[in-house]
């Protein structure tokens, strides 16, 4: 399983995919992708029994543990933005190729709608 069909078939979709280092050898172990449309993205994927997860759900300055320090809404734009956008996609050592290939070729599918 290889991140770089991610890259090679999302490289020239709307989707921003994580910046890499090309010097640097990366060991992601998850895949994070940023899209203004992630609902619509996750349902669809899922409706193609493609699993993807939400990581950090809560932005922590929001969080009742931090209501002290008096932050609203807008207060972090890019974390909140972050919080809105972001999505992992499926991505593990046990993936076959051809797996990784299906869930890049539908959020393909998916960007060109």
């Amino acid at each position: 399983m290889t991140k770089r069909d991610y890259y090679e078939i999302l490289g020239d979709t709307n989707i921003v995919l994580p910046r890499v280092d090309k010097k640097v050898k990366h060991g992601f172990y998850r895949f994070v992708i940023r899209t203004k449309k992630r609902e619509k993205l996750r349902n669809f994927l899922l409706r193609n029994r493609i699993q993807t997860w939400v990581h950090y759900p809560y932005l922590i300055h929001l969080t009742k543990s931090f209501s002290y320090l008096g932050h609203k809404p807008g207060d972090f734009p890019v974390a909140e933005a972050c919080q809105r956008e972001f999505l992992s996609l499926p991505l593990n050592p046990w993936f076959k190729d051809e797996e990784i290939v299906r869930v890049a070729k539908l959020v393909k599918k998916f960007s060109e709608r």
